[in-house]
C-alpha cells in the first residue's frame, strides 16, 4: 500500500513539472515573442477588444470580411477591465485557448485514473516546435475554432441524450468560427457516432444540433448579404487534385509545425497516427482504430483547396495555420489509450525535459530567423508602433488635425493601431483598404478641418498640397472644405468598393 501511494505521488509531481514546464516554455514564447511583435490583423483584434468593452458591434466577423471571428477579442475584454495592455491581452487570450484542449484531455485523463497518459498529453506541447508556439500567440483567429470543438471534449463521453445536441451544434459553431476546427470535430463525432452506432436518438439529437448551428451559421453571414460593403475581402476558395498533388510532393511545408519532434521531416504525422490506430485496433478497439487509422485522410483532403495553399514561409501567415488542431487529436488519441508502456512513457519523457531545454536555449536565436523571413503582412515591434504613433500625435498637435488619411500598406498598423497607443489621436483612414467600414458611411458626408495625407506619389506637384519636410510623403490640407470621399477622389487615389 505504501509502495503504491508512493508511486503514485510521484506521478503526479512529475505532472505539476510538466505542467510548470508547458506554462514556463508559453509565457517565455509571450514575453519574448508574443508582447514583442505585432501585425495589421493583430491591431484589429486590439480595436475589436476596445469595441466589444464599450458595448459596440459592428459586424459579427472579422472587420472587414465575411469568414473568421474576433472571438479573441471577447475573451481579452476582462484582461482589458484589468488594465493589461491590449498587445499583451490578446496573445494571453490566445494562448489559453490554445492550451485549454491539452489541459483538458490531460485532467479528463487523470480523473480515468490514467496519469501516465495525462502527462504525455502535456508532453505533446514541450516536443512541438517553437514556431507551433508563436502561431499560436498570435490573435488571427487561427485558434478560436479549435478552441470550440475542444469543448466538445466534455460531452463526447457523457451519455446524457441531450449532450449529442451540444455536440453537434458545437461542430458546425466552430467550423463557422474557423474551418480548420474540423480536423478536431469530425474525430470526436466519429468516435461518438461509432460508441453509439444502435442508439437513433443519438443521431436524432446530432443532426438537430447541426440544424440549430447551421442556423446561426446562416443568419451571422446574412448580416453579409444585407450589407455586402462589409464584405471587402470575400473568400473564395477553389478545389483542384493538382492542388493536391503538389502538397503530397511537400508535405514537410505543412506539417513541420504541427509535428512532435519531427520538426524536419512532419510527414511521420501520419505515420504516428497509423501507429496510435494501429495499437488500438489491436488492443480489441477497433471502431477507434479504425478512426485513427484514416485521420491522415482527413489530413490530406485540406491539400485539396486553395486557402490552404494561400500562405507563406512566415509563421505570420504560414500555410500550417490551418493544421493547428492536429497536435490535439493526437492528445484526443492519447487520451484514449488504457495503457502505457514504462519505457516508453520514461523515454517520451525524458525527450520531451530535453527538446524542452533545446527549445528556452534557442529561442531567441529562433526569434531572429522567423522574423527575419519575408512576410506576407506589416509587422512590427510594439515599441516601434509605439515610438511612431507618438511621432504622428506630436505632429496632429502642432498642426492641429482631425483626420490622417494614410493611403501606403507600411502605414496599415499604425492607421488601425495610434488610437489605442495614443489618446485623444485623430480619425485615421485607409482609403483603399479600409476594413472599418462603418467609417465609409460617416465620411461620406462628413467635412474635416484639417488633414495630413500619406502617399507614394507627389502631392505637392500633382495638387499644389503642402509637402512635410520632416515626414516624407506627408501632405498638409489646411482649412478643407470637401467631404471626404469627394477629398480622396479629387486627389485620384484609390478606394476601396463602397456603394452608398
Amino acid at each position: 500500500m505504501f509502495i503504491a501511494n508512493r508511486r503514485i505521488s510521484i506521478l503526479t509531481l512529475v505532472y505539476l513539472l510538466v505542467a510548470i514546464l508547458v506554462i514556463i516554455q508559453r509565457v517565455l514564447v509571450l514575453q519574448d515573442f508574443g508582447f514583442v511583435y505585432t501585425d495589421q490583423d493583430q491591431i484589429i483584434m486590439w480595436l475589436g477588444t476596445q469595441d466589444y468593452a464599450q458595448g459596440v458591434f459592428h459586424e459579427p466577423r472579422f472587420y472587414g470580411q465575411a469568414y473568421n471571428t474576433m472571438l479573441e477579442s471577447l475573451f481579452a475584454i476582462p484582461l482589458y477591465r484589468l488594465g493589461i495592455p491590449l498587445h499583451k491581452a490578446l496573445p494571453i487570450a490566445t494562448s489559453f485557448m490554445m492550451l485549454f484542449p491539452f489541459f483538458v484531455l490531460s485532467i479528463k485523463s487523470i480523473r480515468n485514473n490514467q496519469k501516465k497518459i495525462a502527462i504525455l498529453i502535456l508532453c505533446i506541447l514541450l516536443l512541438l516546435p517553437l514556431e507551433f508556439e508563436y502561431m499560436t500567440t498570435m490573435s488571427r483567429g487561427f485558434v478560436p475554432g479549435i478552441f470550440i470543438s475542444s469543448i466538445m471534449l466534455f460531452f463526447a463521453s457523457n451519455k446524457r441524450i441531450i449532450n449529442s445536441f451540444l455536440l453537434g451544434f458545437l461542430a458546425v459553431l466552430s467550423f463557422s468560427i474557423n474551418p480548420n476546427s474540423l480536423l478536431l470535430s469530425l474525430p470526436i463525432l466519429g468516435v461518438v457516432l461509432l460508441n453509439n452506432i444502435n442508439h437513433k436518438k443519438t443521431y436524432l439529437l446530432l443532426f438537430l444540433g447541426f440544424i440549430a448551428g447551421l442556423s446561426l451559421h446562416w443568419n451571422i453571414n446574412y448580416f453579409y448579404t444585407l450589407n455586402p460593403n462589409y464584405n471587402l475581402h470575400p473568400l473564395s476558395i477553389d478545389f483542384s487534385i493538382d492542388l493536391l498533388n503538389e502538397g503530397l510532393n511537400d508535405l514537410n511545408k505543412f506539417f513541420n509545425h504541427i509535428s512532435p519532434f519531427c520538426w524536419s521531416n512532419g510527414w511521420l504525422i501520419i505515420l504516428i497516427f497509423m501507429m496510435l490506430g494501429f495499437y488500438h485496433f489491436k488492443r480489441e478497439r477497433k471502431k477507434i482504430g479504425v478512426i485513427f487509422m484514416l485521420f491522415p485522410l482527413l489530413m490530406l483532403l485540406p491539400l485539396l483547396t486553395t486557402k490552404v495553399h494561400d500562405g507563406v514561409d512566415s509563421v505570420f501567415f504560414h500555410v500550417s495555420r490551418m493544421f493547428l488542431a492536429v497536435p490535439v487529436v493526437l492528445g484526443f488519441a492519447l487520451y484514449l489509450y488504457k495503457n502505457i508502456n514504462r519505457i516508453v512513457f520514461f523515454g517520451i519523457l525524458v525527450l520531451s525535459i530535453f527538446t524542452f531545454m533545446y527549445k528556452i536555449n534557442s529561442l531567441q536565436e529562433s526569434i531572429s530567423n522567423n522574423i527575419n523571413k519575408p512576410h506576407f503582412i506589416e509587422i512590427r515591434k510594439n515599441k516601434d508602433l509605439i515610438k511612431e504613433c507618438n511621432q504622428l500625435k506630436e505632429l496632429s498637435n502642432r498642426l492641429n488635425l482631425d483626420l490622417i488619411i494614410l493611403n501606403r500598406h507600411y502605414y496599415v498598423p499604425a492607421a488601425y493601431g495610434c488610437s489605442i497607443c495614443e489618446d485623444d489621436f485623430p480619425q485615421t483612414f485607409i482609403p483603399y483598404n479600409e476594413r472599418r467600414t462603418w467609417l465609409m458611411y460617416e465620411y461620406q458626408e462628413k467635412v474635416f478641418n484639417n488633414i495630413l495625407i500619406n502617399d507614394s506619389r507627389d502631392l505637392e506637384e500633382l495638387y499644389g498640397l503642402q509637402s512635410l519636410n520632416m515626414l516624407p510623403n506627408f501632405y498638409y490640407v489646411k482649412e478643407n472644405k470637401l467631404k471626404t470621399l469627394q477629398l480622396i477622389d479629387s486627389l485620384n487615389m484609390k478606394c476601396r468598393d463602397f456603394k452608398p
